[in-house]
């Protein structure tokens, strides 16, 4: 019971460090928010993590949660969560220092921005680029889609 409890923890803590990260963009305070969240699982397994437990939670019937109570043999359980920290941390520094060139060469990301975002001489009251600032816009060289008679459209043609 007490490995679901403490997975629920850690995806809590990793959706915090994606938060945090989200509004600071900062590095050290993203791989830190992923590792203390690890070093905490490891520093219950030494002592009782339940004595910071509220007593006031405890008293309406919540107990401490299992993977927070202080084990029989706290070697392992200390060797791997220090171990799996020190990869996470590595893992996520390395990943998060690419994250600028990825976010870059991100063929998603590149293409939604390209035709879907406004184009900034359009939000500073210069003359737009469109008589609709808000449609999606075409690669250059290609036009809108023109109907025909019976109401299909033909594919999109580069100009000539």
């Amino acid at each position: 019971n007490a490995g679901s409890q403490a997975l629920t923890v850690h995806c809590a803590c990793a959706l915090f460090a994606t938060f945090m990260h989200g509004s600071f963009e900062s590095r050290p305070l993203t791989v830190g928010v992923l590792v203390l969240s690890i070093l905490v699982a490891a520093i219950s397994a030494v002592g009782d993590g339940c004595q910071a437990w509220p007593a006031g939670i405890e008293a309406n019937g919540v107990a401490c949660p299992a993977w927070l109570k202080s084990v029989k043999h706290p070697a392992w359980p200390v060797f791997g969560s220090v171990l799996w920290a020190t990869g996470t941390g590595l893992a996520a520094w390395l990943q998060l220092g690419r994250l600028e060139e990825w976010e870059e060469d991100n063929f998603w990301r590149s293409e939604f921005n390209k035709y879907a975002v406004m184009h900034p001489s359009e939000l500073h009251g210069s003359t737009p680029r469109s008589h609709e600032p808000f449609m999606t816009q075409l690669p250059h060289g290609y036009s809108g889609v023109q109907y025909g008679n019976a109401g299909a459209a033909p594919p999109v043609t580069p100009h000539e």
